[in-house]
């Protein structure tokens, strides 16, 4: 979670739901990380997330495919705030276009993202995960920097903590009024050089699925904050 976009940020892995769990996660988990929406309980088939401006007005849209191991097959993002992105999966890589540039995702037996290249800037990306399968780092090789995750023991984000050559450069610390009832309202605070901003999630649930948000930022102290609706249709497997 490199960025605070006020669109649906990847801020819970929702583990401890009544779905049965897919084999891994982690493509969902390193997507959403970079991408912006929401990662989602189960093996989901397909999921299609959007948010509107107060006009209504579509300002970020998410489509995602997968298959019955929770592998990615396809993704696309079109985001006023985040860019444009259309990948599918071939074989071990998961090829296509972000903002008219193409990037390839190299994909391990576990069809956990091991690396991000954009080929027109030379850049790569490296992600590590741990034994659950969750991720746990995110190292942009051409910046200097790195992102650690942390979670609690059923998988919801705890933080992110973005470092280079020894010094914090961003923290992102995450509270849950009702993780097990409302798994998916949160308050995320941030922490930069540039000053401190809280984001805002309350959801309508479904058997403990999101299926419409408010989100909600306040960049400041004496800011009006900034509301956007989101949408989550998801199926299953």
């Amino acid at each position: 979670m490199k960025t605070h976009r006020l669109v649906l940020l990847p801020l819970c892995m929702l583990m401890g739901c009544d779905r049965e769990a897919p084999v891994t996660k982690g493509n969902m988990m390193t997507l959403s990380s970079l991408y912006d929406f929401e990662t989602l309980p189960g093996r989901v088939h397909k999921l299609h997330q959007r948010a509107t401006d107060s006009s209504g007005s579509v300002v970020h849209e998410v489509n995602a495919e997968f298959d019955r191991q929770g592998c990615i097959i396809a993704f696309a993002m079109d985001s006023d705030l985040s860019g444009r992105v259309h990948l599918k999966r071939q074989a071990a890589q998961l090829t296509g276009d972000e903002n008219g540039e193409a990037v390839v995702y190299e994909l391990n037996q576990q069809c956990e993202i091991e690396s991000k290249f954009n080929l027109a800037k030379k850049q790569r990306t490296r992600f590590r995960y741990n034994e659950q399968g969750w991720l746990v780092e995110s190292i942009p090789e051409y910046a200097g920097v790195r992102y650690r995750y942390a979670y609690d023991d059923t998988g919801l984000q705890l933080s992110v903590i973005g470092s280079a050559e020894n010094r914090t450069i961003e923290e992102i610390h995450y509270t849950w009024p009702q993780k097990a009832a409302r798994p998916a309202d949160y308050t995320m605070n941030i922490k930069t050089p540039e000053g401190e901003s809280t984001i805002s999630m309350r959801c309508e649930y479904q058997k403990k699925i999101p299926v419409a948000c408010d989100i909600v930022r306040q960049p400041g102290a004496n800011s009006a904050g900034v509301t956007l609706k989101a949408t989550l249709e998801t199926t299953f497997y």
